[in-house]
């Protein structure tokens, strides 16, 4: 079972990628992933294009061989040509991978954000999770924040946040930040001091609610409130605290790059303050499973149409390939009740309609339900 199966790391032989290089052959390692080297040519680059590549190659094959002898069990270099976070991006769509993994870039003295321009737009504009290496930082994590708004984007950010802080033995922090309602004169105002404290209770209510959601089981873990800006408390927590690894949902599509990230996010991730990673419609973190239960809904899909359509006897096999998949899987039993009443076969529809609802009383978990997703 492989939880992080393909890692996409692009880079482009600086310092920054580097070090890059060693969180990517961390996390291979950890979780048994492989690794596909992108590195991407200059556009157009007139002179001695063929030198160029050959010395590309050359480069490759050398961080290629530094990740075998890091312990990375499998690598796939790939050259290519054109605009770097365009290729990043298309090359990490093709291979449907995991994770993109890659330097903040190197900068200049004259600078102000230490992130790069390639990589800003990379974690702009890509649909997948992508992983920032903040050049300096060793890949050792010890202590994780993820702060989270209760948004679709910031529930796959937790979840991400959760498998890593499980399987690296670190310290979760889940953070929420609770921004005043008014200046600090209108803190003066009795009415406003109640509106504030309404506030804070609904959203302590709504932190406790969406924690419930999740499994922290084996994982060291803290919720924690602030209040005041939030890009401020995550910027002040983080170098208060000195976490390892920033985790953040993002939100937005590819037709509207300057909402990627959300106002919040776009100012943490400029300022770079450790190592991070954005999540936005897809987890990092995925079971190859999913696979296996995607096809389970498949055939219950077909099962339920076969029915509807008069082929009980049909519907009745794809029902029991689900349950061959998983024994409490509760609705391929309701099918498979219905597929036996069908066909007239009284005491086994009621055996399996029971078997349904001791599943439901008793094991059913609300993320199995169809449509419901793993995501």
């Amino acid at each position: 079972m492989k939880l992080l199966e393909k890692i996409l790391f692009a880079t482009d032989f600086s310092g920054a990628s580097g070090d890059a290089l060693r969180t990517a052959a961390c996390l291979a390692k950890n979780f048994n992933s492989e690794i596909l080297l992108l590195h991407v040519l200059p556009e157009g680059e007139a002179y001695d294009p063929d030198r160029i590549k050959k010395a590309a190659t050359r480069e490759m094959q050398k961080t290629a061989d530094t990740l075998i002898r890091e312990g990375v069990t499998k690598v796939q270099t790939i050259l290519e040509e054109g605009n770097p976070f365009a290729r990043i991006i298309h090359q990490a769509e093709v291979d449907d991978v995991n994770l993109i993994v890659m330097g903040a870039g190197d900068k200049s003295a004259g600078d102000h954000y230490p992130l790069g321009t390639t990589a800003e737009k990379v974690i702009r504009r890509a649909g997948k999770p992508v992983w920032v290496a903040r050049a300096g930082f060793f890949p050792a994590i010890r202590k994780i924040l993820c702060p989270v708004d209760f948004s679709e984007p910031s529930k796959r950010a937790l979840n991400n946040a959760v498998h890593l802080a499980r399987h690296f033995r670190a310290e979760l922090t889940v953070l929420h930040v609770i921004q005043p309602l008014f200046g600090f004169y209108y803190n003066l105002n009795p009415a406003a001091l109640e509106s504030q404290k309404a506030l804070e209770a609904k959203r302590q209510g709504q932190f406790d609610l969406f924690l419930e959601e999740f499994d922290f089981h084996n994982v060291a873990w803290k919720r924690m409130v602030l209040f005041g800006k939030t890009e401020r408390e995550i910027l002040n927590e983080i170098r208060y605290s000195s976490f390892d690894l920033l985790v953040m949902g993002a939100v937005g599509n590819s037709s509207q790059p300057r909402a990627m990230l959300g106002a919040v996010a776009e100012k943490v991730v400029r300022e770079m303050p450790c190592s991070l990673v954005t999540v936005k419609s897809e987890n990092a973190i995925r079971l190859r499973l999913e696979q296996e239960i995607s096809d389970i809904e498949n055939h219950l899909a077909r099962g339920r149409k076969l029915l509807e359509n008069g082929f009980p006897r049909e519907a009745l096999e794809e029902f029991e390939y689900c349950v061959e998949k998983d024994l409490f899987f509760a609705p391929a039993w309701d099918g498979m009740a219905k597929a036996h009443q069908r066909l007239g076969h009284e005491e086994t529809a009621q055996k399996n309609a029971q078997m349904a609802r001791q599943i439901r009383e008793k094991f059913w978990q609300r993320q199995a339900e169809v449509g419901s997703g793993l995501k």
